[in-house]
């Protein structure tokens, strides 16, 4: 098959998305040297190609970096040039592309509490994500809560909605050398027991409920 996916989330930025997608890249291409993966990027993550030296990896560049005419416009001329047999998408699918595609939905939270995202960005997922979760040949998210979310606000049939849940990467591992733990701890000022919390800082986050 002739795979594509779409990188433009991976950058220096790190967040949710970008850690999705490079987990789920890499443990593609340990299991998978059969079919050919197309890796859609933009100029930010150009530099990608030295990480993923596989001979059945084709990176191709799609321009311009807006997501306002890329997705629409650039997008479904790519795929359709490339003979993609299948998309792999974030949230946001071409709208008018004749290419199958699934696409990952982590969570719709913006539907229930629209107050946490910009007017703009808010009324444009609303906009753009049930018309690509209708339309994908399946949907994936990260937990039962979220599928049960988008059947409901997005009114698709729950089998084609698929829970794949999160898994750890091994960089993220217990460190056993006490030494650096002491260092760490001093560097910090930390001198009890603590919690680690590794997300962004955003309202959405509950972060006070955390605390």
């Amino acid at each position: 098959m002739n795979i594509g996916m779409d990188l433009h989330t991976v950058t220096n930025f790190m967040q949710g998305t970008r850690t999705h997608t490079l987990g789920i890249v890499n443990e593609l291409l340990k299991i998978d040297t059969d079919n050919t993966y197309n890796f859609y990027v933009i100029d930010h993550n150009k530099d990608l190609k030295k990480f993923f030296p596989q001979e059945n990896v084709v990176f191709r560049r799609v321009i311009p970096e807006s997501r306002i005419i890329r997705i629409p416009i650039s997008m479904p001329i790519r795929l359709a040039v490339d003979s993609i047999d299948v998309y792999h998408c974030q949230y946001m699918a071409p709208p008018f592309t004749r290419t199958p595609y699934v696409v990952m939905m982590h969570d719709i939270i913006h539907e229930y509490l629209p107050e946490f995202y910009p007017r703009k960005l808010c009324a444009m997922m609303k906009l753009m994500y049930p018309f690509s979760a209708r339309r994908a040949k399946r949907i994936l998210t990260v937990s039962e809560a979220s599928k049960r979310d988008i059947v409901k606000y997005f009114n698709v049939p729950e089998e084609r909605v698929i829970v794949t849940y999160n898994a750890a990467s091994e960089e993220f591992r217990p460190i056993k050398d006490q030494d650096k733990i002491r260092e760490t701890m001093l560097k910090y000022g930390i001198n009890t027991e603590y919690f680690l919390y590794v997300g962004r800082l955003e309202p959405r986050k509950n972060i006070p409920r955390l605390i």
